[in-house]
């Protein structure tokens, strides 16, 4: 039987006077079928759970893995889908620990039913990552989550993509903690294709970074943009360079401030 490896690292940085890193622990995680890692978070208990996917000749799964503060595993889920058809591939973009202590993953599902497009996926587990419920909705798109977040009313906001034929919009969508949809909303700025990537809460708007395809330029945009609580755009910036800009991730850094990461590629993603 074939095995298939992944690993995750541990690297502490030091900034003062020199820049030091040491390697707190390196780790190898086999399994039958090939695993990818997307996301980790830390948990409530000092301890780490990674989400991902695991791939098999019929198709693919969402999969957790739980270690300690050594990278020592405690216990790994493959969550198999309860709503979906046996063909079907969902992979885990995103984890949030609730503050109940359970889990939300956010991601794709792709399956012979929307044509082998990709699909929204939003599943919540327990502790120790048994599945409680699975949500997917969409249409023949090409439909991913990508951050997920929990609101200071207790429910959830969750950001990414919706790429129907010839276009593609920033979408959001906002639900409870028993996986019914409140609203969704999609994003397009100036009639560009649009991907969110990023979201934050400030009291009760929310800030949302992603990207878009400058179709005259021919080049893609960071863009920043403040909803207000039911959705609705208030205000927005495009981030505009002489190269493609590909927004990853935002951070409040100041009162009236915010940090945005972003990374160049020579070429620019196809939102179709």
């Amino acid at each position: 039987m074939t095995n298939f490896f992944i690993f995750i690292s541990f690297t502490f940085l030091c900034f003062n006077s020199a820049v030091c890193q040491n390697t707190l622990f390196l780790k190898k995680y086999s399994s039958s079928s090939e695993l990818s890692f997307n996301s980790i978070i830390v948990t409530h208990d000092s301890n780490y759970v990674v989400a991902g996917e695991t791939f098999s000749p019929n198709g693919g799964n969402s999969f957790l893995i739980k270690t300690d503060r050594a990278g020592n595993e405690l216990w790994r889920k493959t969550n198999n889908l309860w709503t979906a058809f046996d063909d079907s591939s969902t992979s885990a973009r995103c984890i949030l620990e609730t503050a109940d202590h359970e889990l939300i993953i956010c991601g794709s599902l792709i399956s012979i039913i929307s044509g082998y497009n990709s699909q929204f996926y939003i599943s919540k587990s327990d502790s120790v990552g048994n599945k409680i419920w699975d949500l997917i909705f969409g249409g023949s798109e090409n439909e991913a989550l990508e951050k997920v977040i929990q609101l200071t009313d207790g429910n959830f906001l969750a950001i990414g993509r919706k790429s129907p034929p010839g276009w593609g919009y920033a979408f959001i969508v906002k639900f409870n903690s028993l996986g019914d949809t409140l609203w969704t909303k999609k994003y397009d700025f100036n009639n560009n294709p649009a991907e969110g990537k990023d979201v934050f809460q400030i009291d009760n708007e929310f800030v949302i970074a992603g990207y878009i395809y400058d179709t005259l330029a021919s080049l893609d945009r960071g863009f920043l943009a403040t909803i207000d609580s039911v959705g609705t755009m208030t205000n927005y910036s495009i981030i505009n360079d002489s190269i493609n800009l590909m927004a990853a991730s935002i951070k409040q850094t100041g009162i009236n401030e915010i940090g945005f990461l972003s990374y160049n590629s020579s070429t620019s993603r196809s939102f179709y």
